[in-house]
């Protein structure tokens, strides 16, 4: 029995997953944009997210960069018809815990809702972000205003480097020792 936050804009969609929680005795709210999503997200406590991605005004993906950039931990499973590997990566990327593409086996997306219950609630945040720049350690991308930047990668290692030390001062003989091998 877990809190669940649906954010959904197919109204059929919504109603019958909200039915189909509810049967296997979970507390769903159910919400038709990703600015209501956001604007729950703020005020209430959830123990499992579910995001469509094409959501009116605000898209699934912004909502699961926004929660977890405000420090939000519980799992997030993105829902939606967006199948590529691309659109994948982009949600991954953002801070989702899991992706299913629609159309979907219902058994499957329970099965998937139960997995990710199961996890402790902690989220480790590789995602950076420093004034418009992003950048997510596991992906090994780096965006600039939303642009993907192109990226060596000794470039990126040293764009990592210096966006999780902030503020701090570094000599030329520490950033050699500190980034490149002794080879």
């Amino acid at each position: 029995m877990a809190k669940i936050l649906l954010a959904e804009d197919h109204n059929a969609t919504g109603i019958s997953l909200k039915a189909a929680f509810e049967r296997d005795c979970h507390t769903v709210e159910l919400v038709k944009s990703g600015q209501e999503a956001l604007e729950r997200l703020r005020e209430f406590s959830y123990e499992l997210i579910i995001l469509d991605v094409l959501l009116p005004d605000l898209s699934g993906y912004e909502v699961c960069r926004l929660y977890r950039a405000q420090s939000g931990n519980a799992p997030v499973l993105m829902l939606t018809g967006l199948a590529s590997i691309e659109d994948k990566e982009q949600g991954f990327g953002f801070g989702a815990d899991d992706y299913l593409a629609k159309p979907f086996d219902m058994r499957e997306l329970m099965m998937r809702v139960s997995a990710l219950l199961r996890r402790p609630g902690i989220y480790k945040d590789d995602l950076i972000e420093v004034r418009g720049l992003e950048l997510s350690s596991r992906l090994k991308l780096a965006r600039l205003d939303g642009t993907v930047l192109d990226l060596r990668p000794k470039e990126f290692e040293m764009l990592e480097f210096f966006m999780r030390r902030q503020n701090q001062y570094f000599t030329l003989d520490e950033l050699r020792s500190l980034l490149w091998s002794m080879d």
